[in-house]
């Protein structure tokens, strides 16, 4: 038996010839590239298979932009072949944005470049506006309160219909980017968003930077540079105190913060406060609950008028001395309806009958019993309101509650409508 090589070998040696023979036969390498293979199946008009391999192409992983570019390309080549126009423009369309330098090869036909050139035409003038579209994104004015929605604006000279934009905003001390919608208005180039009020943190570093798009896709930053940045203000609540009247003191939880009327807002803290003024001796004082990034308005109004407890004195010491006077005369009235009832027991002299008919000595006795009972109450009565009402001079007059005649809450901006300063 002769020498050779052993059985698995010489089997996988001949099952290597036999499929490389089988390729040259059938005209396709072992790996043939898909994009090649695309090109092949277009030029003997097999579209079908031509689609799939461009479908190879795309889905394969790592795709440079020049490979894809000339797949979108083959499939322009595909649907004008098969009269599908629309469907052509839309991918040679693709084609240009992934590679604008793309063109059709010279062996292509008329018909091929006509097509292209149509495509071709749109991409230009699709890059024409977009490079007319200068955009300016204006500074915002930041409210004088954290914790509140603030309004930004973007314009755009020369837009066009389908142009978009967004806004990025991020804070410089925490990380992600929170992306809200710019609507366009009525105005032209001019468009209008929001900065939310959950973004708007006491203190915090919020840069913008607006992004325009074609349709949806994105073509300009602005600003080109550094984004716009914004710091927001420390203040988190604070009161519009308003009065009826001037130079009052103005009190915030015990706190003197000026005299009516008062410039500008008072700087808060978010939680329950206590608002006095004080005209004279007139007093108003008024509770409420400030959220964050509230501005709350009040308007207070001190009582007309002396206060209670001066009131309160004078009226009891004037009805006290009217009781003790009305006392005094019942008293006087009293003692008379007694001596009559004296002298209408005596009797005549010589028939010791008496001087005074039985039914008015009846009268007599009616009289100053009413009378002394009546004394006696008017007396107790005023002399206790003259003692209360003496009394009430050594109390000071306190605060009065009032409470206000207008009230309005300005809310924080964790809604779409901006309230603005």
């Amino acid at each position: 038996m002769t020498s050779g090589s052993p059985p698995s070998r010489r089997h996988a040696r001949a099952l290597g010839l036999w499929l490389v023979g089988a390729a040259m036969l059938t005209g396709a390498p072992a790996h043939a590239d898909p994009l090649d293979e695309a090109r092949r199946h277009f030029q003997r008009a097999e579209y079908d298979q031509a689609l799939a391999a461009i479908e190879q192409v795309r889905r394969g992983p790592g795709a440079e932009p020049a490979r894809l570019a000339e797949a979108w390309l083959l499939e322009g080549y595909v649907d004008v072949a098969l009269d599908r126009a629309p469907a052509a423009l839309e991918a040679f369309d693709r084609a240009l944005r992934i590679l604008p330098s793309m063109r059709p090869g010279p062996e292509a036909s008329p018909k091929l470049r006509g097509a292209f050139a149509e495509a071709l035409g749109r991409a230009e003038a699709r890059a024409a506006r977009r490079r007319a579209a200068r955009a300016r994104l204006l500074e915002p004015t930041v409210p004088a309160l954290a914790h509140r929605s603030f309004e930004v604006t973007l314009e755009v000279a020369a837009p066009f219909d389908g142009l978009a934009a967004r806004l990025a905003i991020s804070d410089t001390d925490q990380t992600g980017v929170t992306v809200v919608p710019l609507s366009r208005e009525q105005q032209a180039g001019r468009f209008r968003g929001e900065v939310p009020a959950s973004l708007a943190r006491a203190g915090a570093t919020l840069t913008l930077r607006a992004e325009l798009l074609d349709g949806d896709e994105p073509f300009a930053a602005v600003p080109e540079g550094a984004p716009l940045a914004v710091v927001v203000p420390l203040a988190r609540a604070a009161l519009d105190v308003r009065a009826p009247v001037d130079g009052a003191d103005v009190l915030v939880d015990g706190r003197a913060v000026g005299k009516t009327p008062l410039r500008g807002m008072v700087v808060v803290s978010p939680g329950r406060v206590t608002v006095e003024l004080r005209a004279g001796r007139r007093r108003a004082r008024q509770e409420a609950e400030v959220r964050p990034g509230e501005l709350l308005r009040l308007s207070l109004a001190p009582p007309e008028g002396p206060a209670p407890v001066v009131v309160s004195r004078y009226t009891l010491l004037g009805v006290g001395g009217a009781l003790l006077v009305v006392g005094g005369v019942l008293a006087g009235v009293s003692a008379g309806a007694a001596s009559d009832l004296v002298n209408a027991q005596a009797s005549e002299q010589g028939s010791l009958l008496p001087t005074t008919q039985f039914s008015d000595v009846r009268g007599f006795e009616s009289l100053g019993r009413g009378a002394s009972i009546a004394s006696l109450t008017c007396l107790v009565v005023g002399g206790a309101a003259v003692i209360v009402g003496a009394a009430l001079f050594a109390v000071r007059p306190t605060m009065r509650d009032r409470t206000p005649t207008a009230s309005t809450r300005s809310p924080g901006g964790l809604l779409a409508g901006t309230v603005r300063f």
